[in-house]
């Protein structure tokens, strides 16, 4: 039996001795699984407020479970233009391309996926929980020598689920106060999903 592909055997479904029938392959001929591991991919949901935001083409980083101090660099192959509604939440499949040489990546795994949508060098940042956000407008608290905070409007540049950029309004040297209770908004960009072979 020659494969007409290249690849791994990922599922055998014969043994030494079974008589194999020729034809057409049916789910019960199926003599074996061939995979081509040497790429991998991963399926994430996306939630449709992200969709707009990434692109093919863009980096992501993938940790798996299995491997969580091993973070793979892979790109956005695809994302489907057929959304799937989960408890009322719309996400579209974004199919992720990781390399895979060693071959240490197995189909079924699971992963955490980061999506770079934005990327700026040299950029004033604050934790995303020290922003505040009123009216469309962004602000944050400075801690004063007195030792209270005094609202300070500040322009907003990009963010992700940790942090966010400050274009305006902060100098070098300004103590920013975390509040405890802040307004904002935080985008939902949490993604992850299982492993798949390049090609059968």
């Amino acid at each position: 039996v020659k494969s007409p592909i290249s690849g791994t055997v990922i599922d055998m479904n014969v043994k030494v001795g079974d008589i194999i029938q020729t034809g057409s392959a049916t789910t019960t001929n199926i003599t074996a699984t061939i995979d081509d591991m040497s790429t991998m991919k991963v399926v994430v949901p996306i939630n449709e407020i992200d969709v707009p935001r990434v692109k093919e083409g863009m980096k992501a980083r993938v940790v798996l479970d299995a491997l969580p101090d091993k973070p793979f660099d892979g790109k956005v192959d695809s994302i489907s233009y057929l959304g799937k509604i989960t408890e009322n939440v719309v996400t579209y499949d974004a199919t992720i391309l990781i390399p895979n040489p060693d071959r240490i990546i197995r189909p079924e795994m699971t992963a955490d996926v980061e999506i770079t949508t934005e990327f700026k060098e040299n950029a004033t940042i604050i934790p995303l929980e020290a922003l505040i956000e009123k009216e469309g407008k962004g602000f944050v608290l400075l801690a004063t020598q007195e030792g209270e905070t005094i609202e300070k409007e500040v322009k907003i540049g990009i963010r992700n689920d940790n942090q966010v950029e400050i274009i305006e309004g902060l100098n070098l040297g300004d103590s920013v106060a975390i509040p405890l209770i802040t307004n904002r908004r935080t985008p939902p960009i949490s993604m992850g999903g299982p492993f798949g072979g390049g090609g059968r």
